[in-house]
């Protein structure tokens, strides 16, 4: 009596067990496709600007930020230390991004393009939104709700699937597969 009535229960037990693990499989994979949604970086302000052949990714810095809040990433554009390229690149955005994803204040807003700095005031080729360039000096320390500062993404290695590691998954999810077709053959 006492065999059968184990036998019965571990039965039962593995068919709940095998929809304990449909339904804990199910949602791993339903929070490993948020967790992948949420790592995607997305750059709502992000632009494609093209100057010289090459496409940049121009982003920039919402308002109020200052130059020293932000100074390393942009000493790092590709305009850093010529008034010319700096200006170029507002052109650029000026004849290729519409509308312009920096007009944000409700009062005229301005895209910076910092291109030189001698630790006091930062130069700067100007765009607004109403879409006027112009060199201008600001404070370093300035920062205002209108001017933002640009700058450019630097783009992410694509990492590369290591052979190896794509193998051992298939292996791993073929095993898996199988051992659920043979669980739900031997509960018909």
């Amino acid at each position: 009596m006492r065999r059968d009535f184990v036998s019965s229960m571990s039965g039962q037990g593995n068919s709940v067990m095998f929809r304990s693990l449909r339904s804990a499989t199910g949602q791993i994979a339903l929070a490993l496709a948020a967790m992948l949604g949420t790592l995607v970086p997305s750059s709502a302000e992000a632009a494609d600007v093209t100057v010289g052949g090459i496409t940049y990714d121009v982003v920039f810095f919402q308002g109020p930020a200052t130059f020293n809040d932000n100074s390393a990433t942009i000493e790092a554009a590709p305009w850093w230390g010529s008034a010319a390229n700096a200006l170029t690149f507002a052109n650029a955005y000026a004849a290729q991004v519409t509308p312009f994803p920096f007009d944000l204040s409700g009062n005229i807003d301005f895209l910076a393009f910092a291109y030189a700095n001698d630790g006091v005031n930062t130069s700067q080729a100007e765009l607004t939104d109403l879409g006027t360039t112009g060199d201008f000096s600001v404070p370093d320390a300035f920062g205002t709700n209108d001017l933002h500062y640009a700058y450019v993404n630097v783009a992410a290695p694509v990492p590369e699937i290591d052979g190896g590691a794509l193998g051992q998954g298939a292996v791993i999810l073929l095993a898996v597969w199988l051992m659920l077709r043979r669980r739900r053959g031997l509960a018909a």
